[in-house]
């Protein structure tokens, strides 16, 4: 590398500095023999044109941060333009990760809010749904069916006994069950549930058909029974659903059809009781 000795004025390209034309290279300086005075004056020239230079630098970038308006070109142009800044992209950055944990952080207590008041109202609906009086003929004896067992033939009678209360009851407090709704009806059914003493009616009906004498007719009657039950809890289900139908037509109605329905099953599960001989 040329050592440069300046003599003249400096010509500054950002942070570095070159000399004129008017410098000599050390081989000239070591030929003339030029006093050392003149080599420190040289150096300290230069020094000192860097030092005006980072001088002014600093000053600007000071101005242009104290935000008062009067600040040199280069802290107007980082006004209009605060991404040529790194100090306003490290502060976008950060306000933008500032507002990211608010809106998460509302949203946890957002959840946090709606998850009991959902619990909540899903209680009360159902408080709404089941009154008290869903509950007056569901205490009986019966025992629900257990997976991988089968139903002896005594369990199978007390079963059919207990369906036949159920249903008995049902009919007798037909406008009370009502005010609860369809699915109260259902409930007595054996449809919805397994308080009823109709729930799994089917598999009751089956494990006693060995005690008939009249395979055929005790078939047929089992399957009116289950027909009934079927039109029954059909008709109580439109009853939740028909006050919303375009064509309205009232639950009353509905109403009246399941309670057929619970008659005619009722009577069959008479006959089919004498076709075993079994005693209600």
């Amino acid at each position: 590398m040329v050592l440069i000795i300046m003599s003249l004025d400096v010509i500054k390209f950002g942070r570095c500095s070159v000399a004129r034309n008017g410098g000599m290279t050390v081989a000239a300086f070591m030929q003339q023999q030029v006093p050392r005075h003149a080599i420190c004056n040289g150096i300290g020239r230069v020094q000192r044109a860097a030092n005006v230079k980072l001088s002014l630098t600093n000053a600007r970038s000071n101005d242009g941060d104290d935000g008062s308006g009067t600040g040199t070109h280069a802290a107007m142009h980082t006004r209009s333009n605060p991404l040529s800044n790194p100090l306003c992209i490290n502060e976008e950055a950060r306000r933008g990760t500032s507002i990211r944990r608010q809106d998460e952080s509302m949203s946890r207590r957002r959840s946090m809010l709606v998850a009991p008041l959902a619990l909540a109202g899903m209680m009360t609906v159902s408080s709404w749904s089941t009154p008290q009086s869903a509950n007056a003929a569901m205490k009986n004896t019966q025992t629900v069916f257990k997976v991988g067992t089968q139903l002896t033939l005594p369990e199978a009678k007390d079963r059919f006994r207990e369906g036949r209360k159920s249903m008995q009851y049902l009919l007798d407090n037909y406008d009370e069950v009502c005010e609860g709704g369809g699915d109260n009806v259902r409930r007595y059914l054996g449809t919805v549930g397994t308080s009823s003493g109709m729930f799994g009616i089917s598999k009751v009906m089956k494990t006693l058909m060995e005690e008939a004498d009249d395979i055929v007719e005790y078939t047929e009657t089992m399957a009116e029974i289950e027909k009934c039950v079927q039109q029954a809890d059909g008709s109580a289900y439109m009853a939740i659903f028909v006050t919303t139908s375009t064509s309205y037509t009232p639950p009353a109605k509905y109403f009246g059809d399941a309670k057929i329905e619970i008659k005619r099953g009722i009577k069959a599960m008479d006959d089919l009781a004498k076709l075993i001989n079994l005693e209600l």
